[in-house]
């Protein structure tokens, strides 16, 4: 029985620590896999980042080189400086620029516009197709501004536009006689920018005053940067020195986990496998513990049976003897035996077929046989006692030392001339309780120990004990032990003729209460 709980509690154990290590497993997977992929992604958005500045960077630093240049040059403070009025004068130094702005910026294809604006707010356009209204617009707004980035809209064109402040160097106090102007148009800078990105799953964006001015997703354009964090799972954004811009590098919700299917799908099968051990676990343990139930069943008759037959031994014999001291005229006698024998029926069915007691319970009624069996015997047996008051506190089985005693007096003892003596030791070793019964009889014929053994070892346990009433006493108890712990416990017997025997009892501690 034991043997079977602790079976049934190391599947219940064993499928607890499955079942946490399976959810350890699905937890880890996923927490590693999701670990690994975003840090994959933000590497690839500061990257998509840190490239797309130093794009943007390095086309604002050609112009401004480029304007620092045309600024710098004396024929373009001349021209600022010069009179409209003085036609030719002022359209051959307007030459000598064009000339310079050609030679200078020509390699930058990307500048739409080059314009100059003197103090006056009279303007040239060196290079592009500006409406006149849009270059009254640029002196207003620009006309005391000093080297600068900006946006603005033109003839309904956005362009990056870039302020060079001009000055003329020839006089003791410079003096400011114009701007240089340079613009590039939005659209064609998102070309040159975007059109050539090497990470398809990264959206990029130019960002200026938290509106989104260049995007190569232009689903994004012009709208609040906050549409960014709503939209992408992570964002990476870095500010261009020197102007109000920002980039940003957004990786996609949809690619930030691109292996989401995947794992979805794992996890699917893992907790399906999981699942299914579940129930597999769940339906054998169901079939084990309807075995279990039965073999209880079973054990329970099984134990009623060896115990009824063991009370009906020893009651066949007490009333034979009882009926024996009436016949005789020995009523005192017949009637104390009576009473004894009351009492130790009362006691062994106080309980149920199983019950447990206290070893010194047992000894107790262990004592009030020996007098029922004195008074059979005419005071022949004498008994000792050496119990280590330690296993006051444990159990054992009711009613299994009677039988080995009966069988003691009866076979070892009953025909000794002489102290017929009795024995009864006890202590715990190991976690294991030790008792052992042993007499100074007439010992055991050898044949007949051999076949006691064979008996006391077999490793079969029949469904039911053999009928009847002779010779049951050890097997008894044996078949009683082992059923109720397994073959780890049980009966062991020596003896030798002439030297009486001695039989083992090997019990597990159980404490009171347990």
């Amino acid at each position: 029985m034991i043997k079977i709980l602790a079976n049934r509690r190391r599947f219940i154990a064993a499928l607890i620590i499955y079942t946490v290590l399976m959810l350890a497993l699905w937890f880890g997977y996923h927490r590693l896999t999701y670990e690994s992929v975003s840090r994959t992604s933000r590497e690839n958005a500061e990257l998509a980042a840190d490239k797309l500045l130093e794009q943007v960077s390095a086309e604002f630093m050609q112009m401004r080189n480029i304007a620092s240049v045309i600024a710098g040059s004396a024929s373009v403070q001349d021209f600022l400086a010069a009179s409209p009025d003085m036609v030719d004068l002022f359209y051959g130094k307007a030459g000598n620029v064009s000339e310079i702005i050609q030679k200078t910026a020509f390699p930058i294809s990307s500048i739409d516009s080059v314009i100059s604006i003197n103090a006056d707010g009279i303007y040239y356009r060196f290079t592009g197709s500006l409406s006149n209204n849009s270059c009254s617009e640029l002196f207003e707004k620009f006309k005391s501004a000093g080297t600068s980035y900006n946006i603005i809209e033109l003839d309904e064109v956005l362009y990056f536009c870039h302020i060079a402040p001009v000055y003329a160097s020839s006089e003791q106090e410079p003096r400011r006689v114009g701007i240089i102007i340079m613009l590039t148009n939005l659209g064609r800078i998102r070309k040159s920018l975007f059109d050539n990105a090497s990470l398809t799953v990264v959206d990029t964006a130019v960002v200026q005053d938290n509106i989104i001015l260049l995007s190569n997703n232009e689903e994004l354009e012009n709208r609040s940067n906050s549409a960014l964090h709503d939209k992408y799972g992570m964002v990476s954004r870095k500010n261009i020195s020197g102007t109000g811009l920002s980039i940003a590098a957004a990786v996609k919700s949809e690619d930030l986990f691109p292996e989401s299917s995947l794992f979805w799908v794992s996890s699917f099968i893992l907790l399906a496998i999981l699942l299914a051990t579940i129930i597999i676990f769940y339906r054998y343990l169901s079939e084990r513990q309807k075995l279990f139930d039965t073999e209880i069943l079973n054990q329970n008759m099984q134990i009623g049976l060896l115990n009824s037959q063991m009370d009906a031994h020893f009651i066949v014999n007490s009333v034979t003897s009882i009926r024996a001291l009436s016949m005789r005229g020995d009523n005192e006698k017949a009637g104390c035996m009576a009473d004894g024998l009351a009492q130790l029926l009362k006691h062994r069915h106080g309980g149920d077929s199983d019950s447990m007691c206290g070893i010194f319970d047992e000894l107790e009624m262990t004592d009030k046989y020996i007098s029922v069996m004195n008074i059979r015997h005419d005071d022949k047996f004498s008994i000792e006692y050496d119990i280590d008051d330690a296993l006051d506190a444990y159990i054992i089985p009711a009613f299994i030392l009677q039988p080995i005693i009966e069988n003691a007096l009866t076979h070892g003892l009953q025909n000794k001339s002489g102290e017929a003596k009795l024995k009864i030791c006890g202590c715990m070793l190991e976690d294991n309780i030790y008792i052992e019964i042993s007499d100074n009889g007439s010992g055991i014929k050898p044949e007949k120990l051999e076949e006691l053994r064979i008996m006391l070892e077999s490793r079969v346990i029949g469904r039911f004990p053999a009928p009847g009433l002779s010779g049951v006493a050890l097997s008894n108890i044996q078949r009683r032990i082992r059923l109720k712990f397994g073959f780890d416990y049980g009966l062991s017997i020596e003896s030798a003729p002439g030297s009486g025997a001695s039989v083992k009892i090997k019990l597990p501690a159980i404490k009171s209460g347990e």
